[in-house]
């Protein structure tokens, strides 16, 4: 019993820690159109493999949930309900989405090594494209709300095209980040997926004896 509540407090602690960088990352914007340049998405990139499912979803859930109850987290310090209908926030939704399916996926891989790597950066790519999708689709949506007359092109362009290359070097360090803190973590046991939980404080039979 105690083992299980201090992984569940273990694990609201990692979500905890992601959520607040999230935040931060938003407030590092520069506006791009109707689209603000952040580094939310590396920090999402991130979240799939140093968080298990649970702790990934409630990072992002907690995240959205605090900009929609009116803390400025969102970039260039939005908030409130009403940000539902900013162009952008398709693309917050299209980060948050994939992430506990991602971390679900990776923490089943039995591969190791390069094969390893190239996965989870297949994952990542992944990710980055139903972000693209998921945005210029909310975008579309809320810019014909009223009428209007925006293609769906137009809002590709404006939404997706001049990121792809910042995200792609984005989504590069996310890798190289992966690579150096999950290893670390795994071997400090910091690492909350269930194979990597902190050592129980009960002496082994050995320690006993």
């Amino acid at each position: 019993m105690q083992n299980k509540i201090r992984r569940r407090i273990y694990t609201m602690c990692c979500a905890a820690v992601m959520t607040a960088l999230l935040c931060v990352s938003a407030q590092l914007s520069i506006p791009l159109g109707p689209v603000p340049f952040t580094l939310q998405l590396l920090v999402c990139l991130l979240l799939p493999f140093l968080l298990s499912p649970c702790a990934g979803g409630a990072a992002m859930l907690l995240y959205i949930a605090l900009g929609l109850f009116g803390l400025p987290v969102f970039a260039g310090g939005g908030a409130g309900l009403g940000y539902v209908l900013r162009p952008s926030f398709g693309f917050v939704l299209g980060m948050a989405l994939p992430v506990p399916l991602l971390s679900f996926l990776d923490g089943r891989l039995s591969a190791s090594g390069t094969r390893r790597i190239l996965l989870r950066a297949s994952f990542m790519l992944c990710h980055i494209a139903f972000t693209y999708l998921a945005g210029a689709s909310y975008m579309y949506t809320v810019l014909n709300l009223n009428g209007g007359a925006i293609s769906y092109g137009a809002c590709f362009a404006a939404g997706v095209l001049p990121f792809i290359l910042p995200d792609l070097a984005k989504a590069a360090a996310a890798l190289l980040l992966v690579s150096l803190l999950r290893p670390a973590l795994e071997k400090a046991h910091l690492c909350p997926f269930s194979k990597a939980q902190p050592r129980s404080s009960k002496p082994s039979q050995t320690d006993a004896e």
